[in-house]
């Protein structure tokens, strides 16, 4: 994910859900104003919701959401 403001960005995180598996991660900056987690393995397939936020440096928040299929690669 990419995200940029003049004050900086002081966190990213994320929520994610599938198929009733839940768990959160705090996104890692890894140069250039992008950001990113790994998630999984899962072991259910569906529709992968993620509920994230950033957070700039006067404390002001950005919700975003990402959705993606999970298939079962190895069943």
């Amino acid at each position: 994910m990419e995200a940029i403001d003049i004050g900086g960005i002081t966190s990213a995180e994320a929520a994610w859900a599938v198929s009733g598996e839940i768990g959160q991660s705090v996104l890692n900056y890894v140069g250039a104003n992008r950001y990113q987690v790994t998630i999984g393995p899962f072991s259910k397939t569906g529709t992968l919701n993620i509920y994230g936020s950033v957070i700039d440096g006067a404390g002001n928040w950005t919700p975003f959401n990402i959705s993606a299929e999970v298939i079962c690669c190895i069943c």
